[in-house]
């Protein structure tokens, strides 16, 4: 759903041109906006999710796409709808870096790096996926597109909501109550690794925290709410960082978004599901 929701619109822009009483230019805008709000979000998400847990941000995330695609379905003008389309990327936007943060979470370091190519493989479909399933959508209505996605939405939240536990784990705080002892036996050196004092460490297991926690996890070191941003300014010290990743995005997905977005223009006289 993160990229699904750029996309999905684009086979019912003539519909949308109407509608609004928008022009084409304007109409591509409602592609690019929620575009931006995927790439506001993490910068917001991040150092909350390491505080308070990725769990009630991917849930709020989730609940504020939901309205947004609510709103975007009953939009009565184009400021209304263009508003609605950002905070629907805003509210996705936590799949990215809250997403990976789950991943390092539960998964060891052998395994991440197939999940986290199963993350991108996911991300990239939802790009493709998008203008397939609205171009099928939209025989039923242009607005059935939204409604479409706010079912998805509300299958996701329910899901979140029943099945996603909380990852955050306190791993430097329970790693610095042990320690290592050298045991030497039959020549060969091992490493036993016990509880230093045995002592009871008061942190909550997971399944005895709040359903939706929104205090700081006990035991955790807690970024401070703009660690992100200034981590992601800081970047730009190192210029060489910005320019590969800026390159790469801009020549991967300026040309799919060019494409996606033309080709209902291009091929204007033939029906949306032949141009999706």
């Amino acid at each position: 759903m993160f990229t699904y929701i750029t996309t999905t619109t684009v086979p019912s822009f003539p519909a949308l041109e109407e509608k609004y009483s928008a022009s084409l230019e304007q109409i591509n805008w409602t592609v690019a906006i929620p575009a931006f709000g995927l790439s506001v979000g993490p910068l917001l998400w991040a150092s909350v999710a390491g505080i308070i847990g990725r769990r009630p941000i991917l849930i709020f995330g989730t609940a504020m796409a939901l309205a947004a695609t609510i709103g975007a379905a009953l939009a009565p003008n184009y400021s209304i709808y263009m508003a609605a389309r950002f905070f629907q990327g805003f509210g996705v936007s936590p799949a990215s870096n809250v997403g990976l943060a789950v991943i390092n979470d539960i998964f060891f370091e052998h395994e991440r790096g197939q999940k986290v190519g199963l993350w991108v493989l996911a991300i990239d479909l939802g790009l493709y996926f998008g203008p397939l399933i609205g171009s099928v959508t939209n025989l039923a209505g242009y607005i059935w597109i939204q409604w479409l996605s706010a079912i998805l939405f509300g299958v996701i939240l329910i899901a979140e909501l029943l099945f996603l536990p909380e990852t955050l784990y306190p791993r430097h705080l329970m790693l610095s109550k042990e320690h290592r002892k050298d045991v030497s036996q039959q020549g060969v050196k091992e490493i036993a690794v016990r509880h230093s004092t045995g002592e009871h460490v008061n942190i909550l297991k997971t399944k005895r925290l709040p359903f939706i926690n929104v205090t700081p996890l006990p035991g955790v070191q807690h970024p401070k709410p703009y660690d992100t941003m200034t981590q992601f300014i800081k970047t730009f010290k190192f210029i060489v960082v910005p320019i590969s990743i800026m390159t790469y995005c801009f020549g991967w997905y300026w040309w799919v978004l060019s494409v996606v977005t033309l080709v209902p223009i291009a091929y204007e006289a033939y029906p949306p599901q032949i141009q999706g």
